[in-house]
């Protein structure tokens, strides 16, 4: 995930290991007193919030090609529930997923990880496969997967930048602490962004459903609508450009 600035100190807290209520594994960032996924249920949310409701299963009927931007990639099981979907359906199509994460001490945990997804030993492959401090990359199967250690905001504007429709995303998932802990991830200007390097009618998804977030993807040019409530009270949010 992308984080304020903060001590040195900071970064040797120690990630603690907790299991969610589906038997899934997640962390508790001492940092920011939160977990990076939903107590329900980690690998639920993975599926439920983001694998279904941006409806690649769907879109692997009728595209050979899907490319996922993985927005605060952390263990990797979005990417992974989006894999396993795509696969059930063509096992042929091609997966590009292009995940963004600042802190290594998040990806180095993947290792410690037992997860369902059939696709996972692949996200355990791309946290060890390092092209450079700054870049992990797996090519295996139908899937290519690269990640950028990075501050999201940095690795948006250089993917921008590139302005190539061949390189432009189906799906975003967005996955940062909240907006509240991480409030530079959720801004109108980095929605702006986002919505750069994405198709048209292509969808992101996130679970906050905060009015702020939601007026600052309106402002950025997005369709906005209820998600499923996974986990939470509210609804979780899918955006669509």
């Amino acid at each position: 995930m992308t984080h304020p600035k903060h001590d040195k100190a900071d970064d040797l807290a120690e990630l603690k290991e907790v299991i969610t209520a589906d038997g899934s594994i997640t962390f508790h960032n001492p940092k920011y007193d939160s977990e990076y996924h939903s107590r329900s249920g980690a690998e639920e949310e993975a599926v439920k919030k983001y694998a279904e409701q941006s409806n690649l299963a769907e879109l692997a009927k009728t595209e050979h090609s899907i490319r996922i931007l993985d927005i605060c990639f952390g263990i990797g099981y979005n990417s992974a529930a989006a894999i396993d979907a795509i696969n059930a359906v063509d096992p042929k199509c091609s997966i590009n997923v292009l995940g963004i994460d600042n802190d290594p001490q998040i990806i180095a945990k993947i290792q410690d990880v037992n997860s369902k997804f059939l696709s996972y030993d692949k996200i355990k492959k791309l946290s060890k496969n390092k092209i450079n401090e700054k870049q992990h990359w797996v090519k295996e199967d139908n899937v290519q997967m690269m990640l950028f250690i990075n501050d999201a905001r940095i690795v948006l504007k250089m993917l921008a930048k590139e302005n190539n429709p061949a390189l432009r995303f189906d799906a975003v998932f967005l996955d940062p602490f909240s907006p509240i802990k991480c409030p530079e991830l959720w801004t109108e200007d980095f929605f702006k962004d986002i919505r750069m390097v994405m198709k048209k009618k292509a969808v992101l998804v996130t679970y906050s459903c905060a009015r702020a977030v939601r007026d600052n993807l309106k402002h950025a040019g997005f369709i906005v609508k209820d998600g499923q409530c996974i986990g939470r009270r509210g609804p979780s949010t899918i955006a669509v450009n």
